[in-house]
């Protein structure tokens, strides 16, 4: 079941970015982002992209997180996905 793969990697990538393993974390969603592009999830990309960068942002990284954050919330506005995005 490549999606809940792509889903578990993207959950341990939180876990790991919450537990300041950034590095690790980082390693985690790029699996899970490739994944999900491989089977064409668009809803699991935009949930990885919104978990990098939430990733960057705790590695003071604001540039790179604001450029993702767009890139989630433009994604998930693009499949009028309401998760994510405040109205």
């Amino acid at each position: 079941d490549l999606d809940g793969s792509a889903y578990a990697l993207v959950y341990l990538g939180q876990v790991a970015s919450l537990d300041a393993r950034l590095d690790h974390a980082q390693d985690l969603f790029r699996e899970s982002l490739e994944m999900f592009r491989r089977i064409g999830d668009r809803s699991g990309e935009a949930t990885v992209l919104y978990s990098l960068a939430y990733r960057a942002w705790l590695a003071d990284d604001e540039p790179k997180a604001v450029a993702l954050f767009h890139d989630a919330l433009s994604l998930w506005h693009t499949l009028a996905v309401a998760f994510g995005i405040v109205v």
